[in-house]
């Protein structure tokens, strides 16, 4: 399970496709975010700063249900033996095949097109 230190020092950017639209730092259990777009499509945050619960519960957002009926498979394929979303965010990236939000986390070297789901056309 992550804990608070495992969130500390955290820095993520979130992406619209291939349009950087935030970057998240968190320090001292405050999430300090720097919103570069408010079209509001590209919205992944509402606030300019959350706590690690209220971050944690915004990344949730991007992963399957905890009561989903088959999150032990999903979480065997990830390589988890529990529901942990920082864990599983790390993972997946926070893609989904609904929109085209999606997170790199600092030193990762990624694309749109290295993460974009399968089923996605080029990028809107």
């Amino acid at each position: 399970m992550s804990t608070i230190e495992d969130w500390n020092n955290l820095k993520f950017d979130c992406y619209f496709a291939d349009e950087l639209v935030a970057k998240v730092v968190v320090k001292d259990g405050k999430a300090k975010i720097n919103r570069l777009s408010l079209h509001p499509v590209k919205q992944l945050f509402n606030s300019d700063e959350m706590d690690i619960f209220q971050l944690s519960e915004r990344l949730k957002s991007r992963l399957w249900q905890q009561n989903y009926a088959g999150i032990d498979n999903v979480l065997k394929k990830l390589g988890l033996k529990y529901y942990d979303i920082l864990a599983m965010i790390k993972k997946t990236h926070g893609k989904s095949y609904n929109d085209f939000f999606w997170i790199k986390f600092e030193g990762e070297n990624l694309t749109w097109d290295d993460v974009k789901p399968k089923n996605r056309q080029p990028s809107p």
